[in-house]
């Protein structure tokens, strides 16, 4: 059952808060007298703790999701309260009957629980805005494995402890069991995406890209992309595998026109779907990305979005092609690249040629008015890219020129 690995645990600040909010009760079992039954009552007061914890997040959950998913469901928040408000009183009762009345002081304990709780709201849940993207049902079962089942098991071994006689040993070794019940419940079964250590809103606020966020997150939420979860972890290791430079550029290419331009998130999770399709999120994009000139990446995220064709663009060859013209021509190619028509007249062997490579790459930032030649006049395609445009007189001409002089130049051939 145990899972836990410490490099992951302890790479969260809230693990070492509930740590040390637990060696409050140590320390009272060591100097203080607690007995069993005042740490079981400790712990039945945690428990407490979890489930009114969960409502504000519920709540959160409903009042974010009546823009994306779900409307705000209060008769799942009444269910969800009942049903662990019944669990605990029924585990008071039988806490009281089978331990007896608690001794030594347990509203410190108690205090510093709550206080660990609180912090683990902030930093967890609302700083990481888990509530944007966890589903209010999964949100309203989330408490079960640290209310029901670890109280289940930390009951039973107090049961097994109290047989023994309460040694002090046999009782400290309950807290320490309990404590890593704890990290494997609280911190290693669900935070949103199945697990996944990186959650997507995290990078989306680390690039300033809320809106591009909102987009995915609708998408992945519509109807089309039943099975959430798998999704949102390959959208994490793909972007955790890319370079800061390719992150924001990817996110720049999904938020382009933006939700308002656009007028419903509907049409523009349509628009997105080549972001998160498995060619996009596949090993074979993450090679394609790392051979394209950072200068480049968000043209090439653009040409995406504009024409839909990842598919098409997917491609080693464009890859070495824009890897050999430089960052600011292969940002004028993706740039030329606004309907699938242009990505098969820009991706034909004929433009790919060593030839076409090499004078782009001389043109470089001039390279624009070429490509747009290109896609302007497919049925001149072998003349353009013929030895008749493609040498070294039209280059020394074009060289002289300003940008917009050159694209006049080549729109007029």
């Amino acid at each position: 059952m145990l899972n836990i690995g410490l490099t992951k645990v302890f790479s969260r600040r809230s693990s070492f808060i509930l740590v040390l909010a637990n060696l409050v009760p140590l320390i009272e079992i060591l100097f203080f007298g607690l007995n069993l039954s005042a740490l079981m009552l400790i712990y039945w007061i945690e428990a407490c703790w979890i489930i009114l914890f969960n409502l504000p997040k519920m709540l959160m959950i409903s009042v974010h999701s009546k823009n994306i998913a779900n409307p705000l469901m209060p008769t799942m928040i009444i269910y969800a309260v009942v049903g662990y408000g019944l669990f605990i009183a029924f585990q008071l009762v039988l806490l009281l009957m089978l331990f007896g009345p608690p001794k030594g002081a347990i509203i410190l304990p108690a205090i510093i629980l709550l206080l660990s709780y609180c912090f683990s709201f902030f930093d967890d849940f609302f700083l990481k805005r888990i509530y944007k993207t966890r589903d209010l049902d999964e949100q309203k079962n989330q408490p079960y494995d640290s209310v029901v089942v670890v109280q289940t098991e930390i009951m039973l071994s107090a049961v097994i402890v109290k047989l023994l006689g309460a040694p002090m040993a046999a009782i400290i070794l309950l807290l320490v069991v309990k404590v890593i019940l704890d990290l494997n419940a609280r911190f290693l079964k669900d935070d949103g995406y199945g697990g996944t250590k990186t959650e997507l809103e995290n990078l989306a606020k680390q690039l300033d890209r809320d809106v591009a966020y909102e987009i995915i997150l609708g998408a992945v939420m519509s109807k089309k992309y039943s099975d959430r979860k798998p999704l949102f972890n390959k959208i994490n290791l793909f972007l955790n595998r890319l370079s800061i430079e390719a992150r924001d550029s990817y996110f720049n290419g999904v938020e382009e026109n933006s939700i308002n331009s656009v007028g419903s998130m509907e049409s523009e999770t349509a628009v997105v779907g080549p972001f998160i399709s498995d060619v996009m999120l596949g090993e074979k994009e993450i090679d394609f990305i790392k051979l394209i000139p950072a200068g480049a990446l968000e043209a090439y995220f653009l040409a995406i979005r504009q024409t839909g064709e990842i598919d098409m663009l997917n491609n080693i060859k464009i890859a070495e092609f824009v890897n050999g013209i430089g960052s600011d021509a292969a940002e004028s190619y993706f740039t030329s690249m606004n309907s699938k028509q242009d990505v098969e007249i820009l991706s034909s062997n004929k433009v790919l040629s060593i030839t076409v490579m090499e004078f782009a790459r001389e043109l470089d930032g001039k390279a624009r008015g070429y490509f747009d030649t290109l896609v302007k006049n497919p049925k001149k395609l072998d003349f353009f890219t013929s030895e008749q445009v493609v040498n070294p007189k039209t280059l020394e001409v074009v060289k002289a020129m300003i940008p917009s002089d050159a694209w006049e130049y080549f729109s007029k051939i």
